[in-house]
């Protein structure tokens, strides 16, 4: 037999039908369906009832001559032999060769690690200049926006200087006017006070002229050895810090009308010279009346217990001050709102002369109305 044939085996019904199919399989007939038998059956037994039936096909294609085949399997077994030997050294050293694999992938898994973890710095790093590289970027365009800004503002103040320039010399000319002006004005002044020195240098002589013609006609109109008898001040104050003073006068000379001779005749009052009286009534003898303003303590009144009452309205722009009025001398007739109205008062550094009423609550009582922006 030929080397590498086919061998098939099939299992065969028994019995009648499947020998006449096999003897018609012999004679080259087909039957309806299936495969067609090989042509040379090796052997036939029965097993399990069945007919089995083997038969060698050969392939012309796959069969070698006998000096070839040896030669093949010569080869396959020295190639066995060869991978058998190579196996057995590799088992041998099977144990290093896994150590040292080992180590070389923990050395490569350290530097991977390490390239990882440089490749990640190096990606921050990238991602970090990337930032800086465009926040540069705004710092230039921000810097050139400044620049651009700076150069406008440059421009301006240029203007301004040219402009301030301009004005100055309008100034400086308006100075040169205005010193001249000046200059003109000092010549003025130097002359209207030279004018106004001889002016009270001429005054100074008028009034020592006057004062002589009053004197001289004093001595003509006081009237010769008459006096004044009595002189004394009234109960009541006629103001703050004023009072009346009367006297009678006395010993006119014949000839002389009382009421000129009243009206021409001096007094001294708290050793102060009063050329004639304020007013003559006749009342039997002659008396003359004087209102003093000075050295006069018991017609000056005080303030005391000040009370801001708040906005009068809204929006007047007064404010209502309130104070209790002591001092007031209540002997005779005297007539206390005429001290009360005529008593200043400074309120906020501010002098006001005179209520604006005055009211009997038991206590005297001074009323203002102050201005104040807060009303």
């Amino acid at each position: 037999m030929d080397y590498r044939a086919r061998q098939i085996t099939r299992k065969v019904p028994t019995g009648p039908t499947s020998r006449q199919g096999a003897q018609s399989y012999g004679t080259g007939s087909r039957p309806p369906r299936g495969p067609s038998p090989p042509p040379h059956p090796i052997n036939q037994h029965s097993s399990d009832g069945q007919h089995e039936e083997t038969y060698v096909k050969r392939d012309p294609s796959l069969s070698f001559p006998p000096n070839l085949a040896n030669r093949w399997m010569a080869c396959t077994a020295i190639f066995l032999l060869i991978v058998l030997t190579v196996i057995s050294l590799f088992c041998n050293d099977f144990p290093n060769k896994m150590f040292q694999y080992n180590e070389v992938m923990a050395r490569m898994r350290e530097q991977q690690a390490s390239m990882n973890k440089e490749t990640r710095y190096l990606n921050d790093e990238r991602i970090a200049l990337r930032r800086e590289s465009t926040h540069l970027e705004e710092e230039r365009l921000a810097h050139e926006s400044s620049i651009l800004k700076m150069e406008g503002e440059r421009q301006a103040l240029e203007s301004a200087i040219s402009h301030s320039e301009q004005e100055r010399s309008r100034l400086e000319k308006q100075k040169q006017v205005v010193e001249a002006e000046r200059s003109r004005l000092e010549k003025q002044t130097h002359l209207l006070k030279d004018e106004r020195h001889s002016l009270e240098k001429e005054e100074l002589e008028l009034r020592e002229e006057r004062e002589r013609w009053e004197e001289a006609r004093d001595e003509l109109t006081i009237p010769k050895g008459a006096f004044w008898e009595v002189v004394l001040p009234a109960w009541d104050c006629r103001a703050y810090g004023k009072r009346e003073y009367w006297g009678i006068l006395r010993n006119v000379p014949e000839g002389r009308s009382e009421m000129d001779a009243c009206m021409n005749m001096p007094v001294e009052i708290k050793g102060v010279t009063i050329r004639r009286p304020d007013r003559c009534q006749f009342r039997g003898p002659m008396n003359g009346f004087w209102m003093v303003d000075w050295d006069q303590p018991d017609c000056k009144p005080w303030h005391q217990g000040f009370f801001d009452k708040g906005c009068t309205n809204r929006g007047s722009g007064l404010r209502q001050i309130e104070a209790e009025v002591v001092g007031i001398n209540d002997k005779g007739d005297q007539d206390w709102r005429l001290l009360c109205e005529t008593t200043p008062m400074i309120w906020n550094h501010i002098n006001y002369t005179s209520p604006a009423h005055c009211e009997d609550r038991g206590k005297k009582i001074a009323v203002w109305y102050v201005p104040d922006d807060r009303c």
